[in-house]
């Protein structure tokens, strides 16, 4: 557990960002059972707390955070919607629609990614592409 030990939280206080402080990461009431605080004293006193979920792609969501974590790693194992909804007793539809979200946080991330990434080719470079294959899967899968 955290109690009697200090972390930073990677979060800036935003109401004292002129000296880059730190929040530090505690043991909070609620359901996620963390979250960070910057406290001051003095001149620029001030009391600042933040949940884990500000900020973040947890932000939104109403589900504990084991679930959320749990949801994701069995999006990540593809499991089926069935096993998952009678295994964790949600509904069809949080499942449905936390599956789409886990979709478009990776879309973002490739897009943002390849912002930053050099074009393959250009003026007077030839790429030259080995393998393709291009096509439906068999049997209706995929």
């Amino acid at each position: 557990m955290v109690h009697g030990y200090r972390f930073d939280c990677e979060r800036v206080c935003e109401e004292y960002v002129q000296r880059g402080e730190k929040m530090v990461l505690t043991e909070r009431d609620g359901s996620d059972g963390y979250g960070c605080v910057c406290r001051k004293f003095g001149v620029n006193a001030h009391h600042v707390k933040r949940t884990m979920r500000k900020g973040s792609w947890f932000d939104e969501s109403k589900l504990s955070m084991p679930d959320v974590m749990i949801l994701t790693y069995l999006w990540v194992k593809k499991t089926s919607n069935e096993w998952i909804v009678d295994e964790m007793n949600v509904s069809e539809p949080t499942v449905v629609d936390w599956k789409s979200f886990c979709r478009e946080v990776c879309v973002d991330m490739l897009v943002n990614e390849s912002k930053d990434m050099e074009m393959l080719g250009g003026v007077g470079v030839i790429v030259e592409i080995d393998e393709n294959n291009i096509g439906k899967r068999k049997y209706n899968k995929g």
